[in-house]
């Protein structure tokens, strides 16, 4: 029973059915319309010495298939550009950011060796101060960046010497 269905069926639609060196696919028939157009085109237009000029479906992308896959791949490049630029800028902007925090970290780490090195001079304005006790205050403050932040914090030259001396103790 099937297969008699399948014969009126094909007695059916077997007219519809393109055969033969005359059958065209519906892609050739999508290239012949833009021919047409084409030829509707240099009709109208013309070269530079008045004789009609020849376009070619390919030269200006006529073909809807064409056209629209290049469309599509010409939204996708824009996207990834749009992105591409984004991450850019979130790059930049972190860089900057970065850049700031090492310069905070430097400019405090320059900032202390400068105190380092000028520990002897301010130690050597303290008075009361032999050489000895200067050497063991050195060898106390600057390994400690704090106490050495905190010598450097006192402007009174009699609270600086209380501080050293509370130091040696």
């Amino acid at each position: 029973m099937m297969l008699t269905d399948c014969t009126f069926m094909s007695l059916v639609w077997d007219e519809d059915r393109a055969t033969g060196l005359n059958a065209k696919a519906p892609l050739d028939v999508v290239e012949n319309l833009d021919k047409d157009q084409n030829v509707d085109q240099v009709d109208k237009e013309s070269g530079e010495d008045g004789a009609p000029s020849i376009t070619s479906p390919r030269d200006k992308g006529t073909s809807k298939r064409f056209e629209r896959k290049r469309r599509s791949s010409d939204d996708l490049i824009s996207s990834l550009e749009r992105m591409a630029n984004v991450f850019i800028a979130h790059f930049n902007k972190s860089n900057d950011q970065m850049d700031e925090i090492l310069e905070s970290f430097t400019r405090g780490d320059k900032e202390r060796k400068d105190n380092r090195h000028k520990l002897n001079e301010k130690l050597q304005e303290i008075e009361v101060l032999i050489d000895s006790q200067r050497q063991r205050v050195a060898m106390k403050l600057v390994p400690d960046p704090d106490l050495l932040d905190y010598f450097y914090t006192l402007h009174d030259d009699e609270a600086k010497k209380v501080f050293l001396m509370e130091l040696l103790k």
